[in-house]
């Protein structure tokens, strides 16, 4: 069986949206059950947070939506999603111009977030069961 790392990168790297090297540092440190847990986690943000967002713009909350926006680009500049932390970053200038009272960039902004988030999402739940039998047995 290839090594757990090994399947990792060619996994990340065929998705072309999460970092190989910040995965395989990751399961190094954290060890194959709090990885996967933390996968599980951040896959749960991807699906969720884009949502939380806009529910929080369209009743104007800046500041609520200002904080998940950022707080978002943080966890998935950690796990290496680095389309999904570009995307919150770009939200996070629209909505940050919003406040002040020009909204014409955060749709567009939100939008990118929502693909980067699904295309991410994708390819967590799209792991193969080789690969999650692989980080089983680590």
């Amino acid at each position: 069986m290839p090594h757990t790392t090994t399947i990792l990168r060619e996994l990340a790297l065929t998705a072309d949206c999460l970092d190989p090297d910040t995965l395989e540092a990751l399961l190094q440190s954290l060890g194959a059950v709090r990885y996967r847990q933390l996968l599980d986690l951040f896959a749960s943000e991807l699906d969720q947070r884009p949502r939380a967002i806009r529910a929080a713009l369209a009743d104007r909350d800046y500041a609520h939506a200002l904080s998940a926006a950022h707080s978002f680009r943080g966890a998935a500049a950690s796990l290496g999603a680095g389309a999904v932390a570009d995307a919150a970053r770009g939200l996070e200038w629209a909505i940050a111009a919003a406040a002040e009272g020009d909204r014409d960039r955060v749709a567009s902004a939100l939008y990118r977030l929502q693909l980067a988030s699904e295309e991410a999402l994708r390819f967590l739940e799209g792991m193969s069961k080789k690969a999650r039998l692989a980080l089983a047995a680590s």
